[in-house]
């Protein structure tokens, strides 16, 4: 395998794992912060972990519009960050 090929998939990698758990991330902040009422949200099993997610559709369907958004930012944004060499972990 050539440096650039896997050099690729962990760019990959690092881009799914980013927009995949920041839905986790959010729906928490949302929670904790009393944003949304705690009605709106059920308890998931995740990785070994209790989650809560909202189950407000609109709620659902506007992340699921943002982080699409983002994930097609992402690369650019870990390119650029690895190109100043800032916030290199990112990518790991």
């Amino acid at each position: 395998m050539q440096f650039s090929e896997f050099a690729d998939i962990i760019h990959r990698w690092s881009v799914f794992c980013c927009s995949l758990f920041s839905v986790y991330g959010i729906n928490s902040i949302l929670y904790q912060r009393g944003i949304y009422p705690p009605e709106t949200f059920t308890r998931v099993q995740k990785y070994g972990l209790t989650i809560l997610v909202t189950t407000d559709d609109e709620l659902k369907n506007y992340l699921t519009n943002i982080l699409a958004d983002v994930k097609g930012r992402l690369p650019v944004i870990i390119v650029k960050a690895q190109a100043h060499n800032t916030i290199s972990a990112v990518a790991m």
